[in-house]
């Protein structure tokens, strides 16, 4: 499966330009999203609707892996930073099932490309219906445009984010769930098939030194697909000189058309290199096409790596039953970009405060619905004053864990969760006990510098404030 992708879609109108989509990690079910409750896990206790297996499962599936801690921060912010440029090129956000129907992807990337042959998740549901977990977002948005019919306003923007699937081999930054400027122009219609023919004639020629992958390319008709071919052995064919290249083959209306695309970005001072073999491996896309492209190094490993790809497709819209409107888009796999992302860029998330509860001698008797451990549990009213204190911290912008249900509330106990508190770089431990109850007072607990006061509970956001360190902040 490939890593969260992020990108973007305009769909404009004929002869216009359109661009931006993205992905990052949705989940959603039939059509509807699903909002998932935080998961607390705790030592001999584990909070469930439904009988588990008990036992081992193993790791995650190969070529997906966990996002967690740093990493997921550094996800987090690619995407946030991606939906506010976005926003500000007026691109509306859209999201679309994580599958669609098989054909979908069939009819718009090309029945004989590599990722509808080989790499599509694809299963029959219940109903006998060919489903595919979606490989790319770019068919999903188009097919929902053309769904709605609503080709009067135009141009429409989009920009999407979501996990994407693909089964290929894992490769650095790009798994099999998916987060230099190079261009190049595919032509129009007419120039692709002059190439075609060309290119064809060629590597006929070179038959014996191609690989099998593009012996069988070439044998039903994909001959554009061998110049994407990572074998070292394609690779050798494709780059030698007598090799044609498209740009020999442009059409007039594509060539000015491939000039005016570079003239912008020089006026935009954005540095490019035209790459005469630069093919994107999916069927609807026409005229320019473009990646960034990453060198090689300690982060993407010893060979090139792209990390932002996209291109002009003329004639999607209309394989899906719409009207000829044409379109551009990009995307992006977030886990590559974190792989080259400035880590400190990435804001440092807030540090925690730990709301303890102190042991007292105004215990209740032991009742099982309320300590899963057997043991004496605290007074509800000192349980709920804790937990108020804890709710009011969290209103005011606080991160928050609190330790209440009285289990490990003291002596020793207690010790060991100021570790814990400590290791998890907390701000403050803030104890409740009988007397603060009894004062509607806290006791706060700088850990940072040791200083330890009496806080009335309607001022303690002002205290946290007031001794909040320089960095990093509380909030």
């Amino acid at each position: 499966m490939w890593p969260h992708l992020w990108g973007g879609r305009l769909v404009c109108t004929s002869g216009a330009w359109s661009g931006v989509a993205y992905a990052v990690g949705w989940s959603g079910c039939h059509g509807g999203a699903a909002l998932a409750g935080p998961l607390w896990l705790q030592r001999g206790y584990v909070s469930s609707a439904a009988a588990v297996a008990t036992g081992p499962v193993g790791g995650a599936p190969r070529g997906t892996h966990d996002i967690e801690g740093g990493e997921l921060a550094a996800h987090r912010f690619i995407v946030d930073t991606a939906r506010r440029v976005a926003s500000r090129y007026a691109f509306e956000e859209v999201q679309t099932p994580m599958f669609e129907t098989t054909q979908v992807f069939q009819r718009s990337l090309g029945g004989d490309s590599d990722v509808v042959m080989k790499e599509m998740y694809t299963f029959d549901d219940k109903g006998g219906n060919s489903l595919t977990l979606r490989p790319e977002g770019t068919a999903g948005v188009v097919r929902a445009f053309v769904s709605k019919k609503d080709f009067g306003d135009l141009p429409r923007r989009y920009f999407y984010s979501g996990p994407m699937f693909r089964y290929e081999r894992p490769q650095k930054g790009r798994l099999r769930q998916f987060h230099q400027l190079e261009v190049n122009s595919l032509g129009d219609a007419e120039s692709r098939e002059r190439y075609r023919t060309a290119l064809r004639e060629y590597l006929s020629t070179q038959r014996t030194f191609l690989s099998a992958d593009s012996v069988l390319r070439l044998d039903r008709g994909s001959e554009l697909r061998v110049l994407d071919s990572k074998d070292a052995s394609d690779q050798q064919v494709v780059r030698a000189a007598e090799c044609p290249v498209l740009v020999d083959y442009l059409s007039e209306q594509s060539r000015d058309h491939f000039q005016q695309v570079c003239g912008l970005l020089t006026q935009l001072d954005l540095s490019f290199v035209v790459n005469p073999r630069l093919v994107r491996g999916l069927d609807y896309y026409g005229q320019t096409v473009f990646e960034f492209v990453g060198q090689p190094g300690p982060q993407l490993g010893p060979q090139q790596a792209t990390l932002l790809a996209g291109g002009v497709y003329d004639s999607l819209v209309s394989t899906f039953g719409g009207p000829a409107i044409s379109g551009v888009g990009w995307a992006a796999g977030v886990e590559r970009l974190a792989l080259v992302l400035d880590r400190t860029l990435v804001p440092t998330p807030p540090r925690p405060l730990y709301v303890l509860l102190v042991a007292t001698d105004d215990l209740a008797p032991a009742d099982d619905t309320i300590s899963h451990l057997n043991k004496p549990a605290p007074a509800p009213a000192l349980v709920g004053y804790a937990m108020r204190v804890s709710e009011q911290l969290r209103r005011d912008g606080f991160v928050v864990v609190q330790k209440v249900d009285g289990s490990e509330g003291s002596g020793g106990k207690l010790r060991k969760w100021m570790k814990k508190a400590v290791k998890a770089n907390a701000a403050a431990a803030v104890f409740v006990g009988a007397d603060e109850l009894a004062a509607n007072a806290v006791t706060l607990k700088l850990l940072d510098t040791g200083d330890q006061r009496t806080v009335a509970l309607p001022q303690l956001a002002d205290a946290l404030h007031q001794h909040r360190p320089s960095a990093p902040t509380f909030l």
